[in-house]
Parts: structure tokens; C-alpha cells; sequence
């Protein structure tokens, strides 16, 4: 057998034991992201499961409220102020986030090219 080819032959079993390799990286990277985005998942259900037990009480959380304003004005008032900064923070950052998002996902637009 020729030399070259006997190097060739090397070469392309090297490349396919690096591919596999990185094969099996990439599943392992795969299932790390898949159970943290099950903690996220779940995450997500506890926090939608509190909004709903305040949807359904919205009398019950007004009238605590209305009794803790009535106790401790200053103190409502500051948490006020907090949770509206965090609530600002959270829609601009949100709203960042999304046109930081769709500049990715713009694909640049190729001279000369008939296809978009």
C-alpha cells in the first residue's frame, strides 16, 4: 500500500475518534442543559402556582394590604418604592433583552445573492 494513502487512512481514523469524542462531550453538555432547564421548569410552575393563589384571593391580599398601610405607612411606602424600582429594572432589562435577541437572530444580508 502506498504511503500517502496509509497516512490518509490514519488521518481520517484520527478525525472520526475526534469526532466521536466530541460527540460524546456534546451529549454530556446536553443532558446538563436539560436538567437545568427542568429547575428552571419547575421553577417557573411554583412561581405561577403563587400568582394563582393571589389571583384568586385578590380581596384577601387587598385587605392585608390596607390594614399594613394603615399600620406601618412608611414601611408600605418604602417596599412601594422598592418594588416599583425592581418592577423598571426588570421591564427594561426584559425589554433589552428582546431587541438583544432579534439583532442575533438578523442574519446578514449577502451582495450579489439571489436567495434571502
Amino acid at each position: 500500500m502506498q504511503p500517502e494513502r496509509v497516512e490518509l487512512l490514519l488521518r481520517k481514523q484520527r478525525v472520526q475518534l475526534r469526532i466521536e469524542r466530541e460527540r460524546i462531550d456534546l451529549l454530556a453538555l446536553c443532558a446538563e442543559m436539560e436538567s437545568a432547564a427542568d429547575g428552571v421548569e419547575a421553577g417557573r410552575r411554583a412561581i405561577g402556582g403563587w400568582v394563582n393563589g393571589i389571583r384568586r384571593n385578590k380581596l384577601a391580599l387587598g385587605l392585608v394590604g390596607t390594614l399594613l398601610l394603615l399600620w406601618r405607612p412608611v414601611a408600605v411606602l418604602r417596599w412601594a418604592r422598592r418594588a416599583w424600582l425592581l418592577y423598571e429594572a426588570a421591564s427594561r432589562a426584559r425589554s433589552s433583552g428582546r431587541s438583544l435577541l432579534a439583532a442575533f437572530q438578523r442574519r446578514p444580508v449577502r451582495r450579489g445573492s439571489a436567495k434571502p
